[in-house]
């Protein structure tokens, strides 16, 4: 049908571990952690149609794992150009058949940052707005 479409493996954890957003938001010494949330399963089960294919989505404070850090830290390492020109990335992972974070998505563009679910979040991604401009003006 010339749709571009978006095929990957199904993760059995997303349905009990649900997904971790790790959120970095800039800083004085570039992107910096700031806090993480659970993302639970959105869908029901098969897809028998529109209706009931996804459940409310259920977001909660959620304490990031070393593991989890880790992958985070070396996925936004491999951004062309570096991390420096960025207000804020988030890094999604759900544990892999083996237990280990899986990246499932990137996202630099992307607003939703959860700031309700990290304490301070929302200051210090004010303070990173100010920052980037008073240092372009």
């Amino acid at each position: 049908a010339g749709r571009v479409t978006m095929v990957q493996p199904y993760l059995a954890a997303v349905d009990t571990a649900g997904e971790t957003a790790l959120l970095f938001l800039a800083g004085e010494r570039g992107l910096e952690f700031s806090h993480a949330i659970r993302k639970g399963p959105m869908l029901t089960g098969p897809d028998f149609g529109v209706d009931g294919l996804y459940r409310p989505e259920e977001i909660t404070a959620r304490t990031a794992a070393l593991e989890q850090l880790a992958v985070a830290r070396k996925t936004l390492a491999s951004v062309p150009g570096g991390t420096g020109r960025l207000l804020y990335a988030r890094v999604d992972l759900i544990p892999g058949p083996d237990g280990r974070p899986v990246l499932v998505e990137l996202e630099l563009t992307e607003p939703s940052l959860f700031l309700g679910h990290g304490d301070g979040a929302a200051d210090r991604l004010a303070d990173a707005i100010i920052s980037r401009l008073t240092r372009e003006t």
